[in-house]
């Protein structure tokens, strides 16, 4: 089915912004992108030149980083031209690279965050079986699957399962979520529903191993085996996992409620400022602590 998004209510109101508002929107997503793009070269860079952290250990870490990169490099000059004139001129095709793009990278994303999560599982919990399952080949081949999974899975709409268009109350190309609520269901459940289940049934995990070790140090008994830096570099990760799949959570939750016209708009610059910029002062600060 194809969809028009021309007659939205979110399409007039991209077009009929105050001239104010666009060049407060544009110079904030011109301040994001520089700070985006500078963090995580910088992020990559701090990773190639620390011989601590340059290890096939923080592939995955790696990854994540390399991730955001993109995103920000391929999406966030288009959403610039939008907010600048208030419609896409990209044309179709262009539209359906970037959502495919976009779905691509937010896939990768959530399930790197999700095999990390169990990385740290096993740590914190048992080490041998973590340095069994995440040797270096293993570790390739996670990053091969993800991409390549991630890949499949956001093809359908290809193939006329589902639609790939422009979002004007988001400024983007992404998946439309009305067009096909079949695929919606699969690809919410695969790449938000399943990775966020793994990811809290790790983080409680892992909270109940620390506490239990906390104890075991406070009575002082010989089973308290693990370090402080461990316990450091679990509470960080997690913390960090937790707020970024926030913010997908609301990007997800934000397109399925207007564009299922449960809601009429969300403000064009929350969506970004809150998706783009607060993720990557997460991911750039917080993520080489927990190496």
């Amino acid at each position: 089915m194809h969809v028009n998004s021309s007659e939205w209510k979110a399409t007039r109101d991209l077009q009929l912004r105050p001239s104010y508002l666009i060049v407060i929107e544009a110079a904030v997503l011109g301040i994001i992108f520089v700070v985006s793009t500078t963090g995580n070269i910088f992020s990559c860079f701090i990773m190639y030149a620390s011989p601590r952290l340059r290890t096939w250990h923080n592939l995955l870490l790696l990854n994540v980083i390399f991730v955001d990169l993109l995103a920000t490099l391929l999406c966030v000059p288009f959403a610039f031209v939008v907010l600048l004139t208030g419609r896409w001129i990209g044309g179709e095709d262009l539209c359906s690279f970037v959502a495919y793009t976009s779905c691509v990278l937010l896939t990768v994303l959530v399930i790197s965050l999700a095999i990390i999560s169990i990385s740290r599982y096993f740590l914190i919990t048992n080490l041998l079986r973590y340095m069994s399952v995440f040797k270096k080949r293993n570790v390739a081949w996670m990053l091969f699957a993800i991409w390549i999974f991630a890949v499949m899975c956001a093809f359908p709409p290809f193939v006329g399962w589902g639609d790939f268009i422009f979002l004007p109350g988001n400024a983007m190309c992404f998946m439309y979520f009305g067009s096909s609520l079949s695929y919606a269901a699969v690809f919410t459940l695969l790449v938000i529903g399943l990775p966020v289940a793994i990811i809290i049934a790790c983080f409680v995990k892992v909270r109940r191993v620390i506490k239990v070790n906390k104890r075991a140090k406070s009575l002082k008994l010989t089973t308290a085996s693990i370090s402080s830096e461990e316990i450091h570099s679990a509470k960080t990760l997690f913390s960090v996992v937790i707020m970024v799949l926030l913010m997908v959570l609301y990007l997800v939750v934000d397109m399925i409620l207007v564009y299922l016209v449960i809601l009429e708009t969300i403000p064009i610059i929350l969506t970004l400022v809150i998706v783009i910029l607060f993720l990557d002062i997460l991911m750039d600060l917080l993520l080489l602590k927990t190496s």
